[in-house]
């Protein structure tokens, strides 16, 4: 196993027949970002999670119905492993987030 700190708070989330999984930069975990009528709050429990590496994130995400990623790390994760494409990322004072949906 890598010595490489992990970088991501996951939380993985189970209800109504779906999994949710939540992907965070560990850096901005517990922060709050507000833009206009726009607001993240990554102090919610929802966000709340275990620490993981690279490679635990893209298990957890494999059998996901909703994945959110916020920060830039979470969100070039996901655009990596072609979960989401640029042009379907927002941002918050800067702080880039996608929500992938899987449908079927």
């Amino acid at each position: 196993m890598s010595s490489k700190a992990a970088e991501f708070v996951v939380n993985v989330q189970h209800g109504s027949g779906r999994k949710i999984v939540t992907v965070v930069d560990r850096g901005i975990l517990g922060k709050r970002f507000e833009e206009g009528n726009r607001r993240l709050d990554l102090a919610a429990a929802f966000y709340r999670g275990t620490e993981q590496r690279e490679e635990e994130v893209r298990r957890q995400a494999q059998n996901a119905d909703v994945i959110h990623l916020v920060g830039k790390a979470s969100v070039a994760l996901g655009q990596k492993e072609s979960w989401i494409r640029k042009g379907n990322v927002l941002t918050v004072q800067r702080i880039p987030h996608a929500q992938v949906l899987r449908l079927g």
